[in-house]
């Protein structure tokens, strides 16, 4: 049985949005890549992970396919599509700095990313798609409620 949070999220897909990003795919790749790996954003937040990376290869094997992941939950809202992009999200992220400063690393890296996004649709598209990102980006970006698991992040 589907949850109310999964079956508000399917709801939300769209096919013309979808096929727009795809579109624009090469642009929206080199522009997460600068925003991803800028410095001011390494800087603001150390990360092991973040330095050092050759720009196809990251391009090629974590923006592509990460992109791809978002554009397939556009068009269908697969909730298996929306797991595995947000789980994506946390890789050549601080993660091993605990969830409050990744949800900050998020607050700060996500607008940048959506903002790419809303410049490939249409403007008739960009409000949906704006309100469907920050929806599909609350898990990033909050900081946890309290720890559960007694783990150290």
């Amino acid at each position: 049985m589907v949850g109310a949070e999964e079956a508000k999220m399917s709801r939300s897909h769209s096919p013309k949005t979808a096929k727009a990003l795809a579109r624009d795919q090469e642009r929206i790749v080199s522009e997460w890549f600068e925003s991803h790996f800028a410095k001011e954003l390494r800087d603001q937040f150390p990360n092991e992970f973040a330095e050092n990376v050759d720009r196809a290869t990251v391009s090629k094997g974590f923006l592509k396919p990460l992109l791809q992941l978002l554009v397939g939950y556009l068009r269908s809202g697969d909730p298996v599509l929306r797991d595995l992009y947000l789980a994506e999200r946390t890789r050549y992220a601080p993660h091993r700095e605990g969830r409050e400063v990744l949800a900050r690393y998020f607050t700060e890296l996500l607008p940048r990313h959506e903002a790419t996004l809303l410049d490939a649709v249409p403007r008739s598209e960009r409000a949906a798609l704006l309100a469907r990102l920050g929806d599909l980006h609350v898990p990033l970006c909050a900081a946890p409620s309290k720890d559960v698991l007694g783990w150290p992040w």
